[in-house]
Formats: structure tokens, sequence, C-alpha cells
């Protein structure tokens, strides 16, 4: 456990974090998004399936309809760049296709996909 002074200098740290959503017109160098992204494997996942997709969206038409459906979020359609993270279970429901057998998707996959792609982002 943490002793009490470095606990306050944590919590403080903790409590002092902003985010801001104000971008650049930048580009994203595409080696920072490679980091990004093998950073975001590395994150803990419950029995090494990491079960999620990453999907890079490129075209602004389709940024400017999702930053439409996500309340509007302009800063969606603004960012330099924009991923979409989902919980995926499509992949192993191929792999017992691909192995004649039946894919039974169960509450507890499609939890631990949610809390593996939370972890990935």
């Amino acid at each position: 456990m943490l002793e009490d002074t470095r606990a306050n200098e944590v919590l403080a740290q903790i409590h002092a974090h902003r985010s801001i959503r104000k971008y650049t017109s930048e580009p994203v160098r595409e080696q920072d998004i490679t980091s990004a992204i093998a950073s975001g494997q590395a994150a803990a996942t419950s029995s090494a399936v990491q079960p999620y997709s990453v999907i890079r969206v490129t075209d602004m038409e389709k940024r400017a309809k999702i930053a439409h459906l996500c309340g509007p979020q302009e800063k969606v359609a603004d960012a330099p760049e924009f991923f979409v993270l989902c919980a995926d279970l499509r992949r192993h429901a191929l792999v017992f296709q691909h192995a004649g057998q039946h894919y039974e998707q169960r509450l507890e996959a499609f939890l631990i996909a949610v809390i593996d792609t939370s972890l990935f982002a």
C-alpha cells in the first residue's frame, strides 16, 4: 500500500487531470497511431482473446454522419483521426463455423468483449 504522502500525491494527480478536446489540423503521424494501437493491445485481456475490432474512419462524409449520430459531437468530425472501437465476437463465431461447430454467444463472452474493448481504449 502506498504511504499516505505518496497516496495523496497520486490522488492529487488524478484529480488534476483534464481532458481537452480541441484539435489542431496537424495530422497524426502513422508511427504514433501504430504505437497507440500496440499499446492498447498490450492491455489486460481475458483469456487472451482480445475480442474487439478497431476501425479507422477516414471518410469525412462518414465521420460527419457519425458525429451527428453521437449527439451531435463536432469533435468527432474535427479530430485529425477518428477510430471506432467495437466489442467483436464475430471472429470467434467464424472460427467455430470454419471448424464446423456452433458458437453459442453468451452474456459472459459479451461482457468480456466490452471490458476488453474498454481496456484497449
